[in-house]
C-alpha cells in the first residue's frame, strides 16, 4: 500500500489495519511512496529485487518459493543501498542491493544471495541513521557492519560471536529522531 493511502489510519486514532484479509503469514508490511525498490528474501538465501512502481496493488507473486521455503524478510531499497542478510548462526553478508538478481516477470525462483547451511532470518539496509540490533532466542545484541565488505560472492562472516544455544532469529532496525 502507498504511504499516503495509509497515513490516514496511521496518525488517526484508531488501530492500524488492512481493507481485506491477508493470506498467508506477513513477513514484512512496508509503506512505499512508489519511487524505491523491494528485496525479498527467503529462509534458504535466495532473493530476488522488484521496482516498486511495477508491482500491482492487486498482488504479485515476487518469488516462487521451494515446497519447504518461506520468505524470510524483505526491505524497502535504493540503488545506492547497502544490505545486510544475517544467518541464524550469526553470521553475515554486506551486498550492494543492485547486485540483487531482478525478474522480468512474476513467479520467478530467487537467486541465492548466501552459501550457508543456516537459515536467513534477516534483511536490512545498513543506513548511516539507523542502528541495527539482532533479535536472538535470549537477548539483543548490536550489529555493527563496518567491518564486512561489500562483496559480489555468497560467502558470509562472521558477524555476531554468539553464545552456544543462542540462534538469530531476526533484524530489528531503530532510526534516529
Amino acid at each position: 500500500y502507498p504511504t499516503n493511502v495509509l497515513s490516514a489510519s496511521i496518525q488517526a486514532p484508531v488501530p492500524f489495519k488492512f481493507d481485506h484479509h491477508l493470506d498467508g503469514i506477513v513477513a514484512s508490511a512496508l509503506g512505499v511512496t512508489g519511487q524505491e525498490g523491494v528485496v525479498v528474501t527467503t529462509r534458504g538465501g535466495r532473493g530476488v529485487r522488484w521496482a516498486v512502481n511495477t508491482l500491482r496493488t492487486s498482488g504479485t507473486q515476487m518469488i516462487n518459493l521451494g515446497s519447504d521455503d518461506r520468505v524470510a524478510g524483505a526491505a524497502l531499497i535504493n540503488a545506492e543501498d547497502a544490505l545486510l542478510l544475517v544467518a541464524a548462526d550469526g553470521y553475515a553478508r554486506r551486498l550492494a542491493a543492485e547486485w540483487v538478481f531482478a525478474p522480468g516477470k512474476p513467479n520467478q525462483k530467487g537467486k541465492s544471495l548466501i552459501s550457508r547451511r543456516s537459515d536467513l532470518v534477516g534483511t536490512a539496509v545498513s543506513e548511516q541513521n539507523a542502528a541495527l540490533w539482532a533479535v536472538t532466542n535470549s537477548h539483543l545484541l548490536p550489529v555493527t557492519t563496518a567491518r564486512l565488505p561489500l562483496d559480489e560472492s555468497t560467502k558470509t562472516q562472521r558477524l555476531l560471536k554468539l553464545p552456544e544455544t543462542a540462534v538469530v532469529t531476526g533484524l530489528l532496525t531503530v532510526f534516529d529522531a
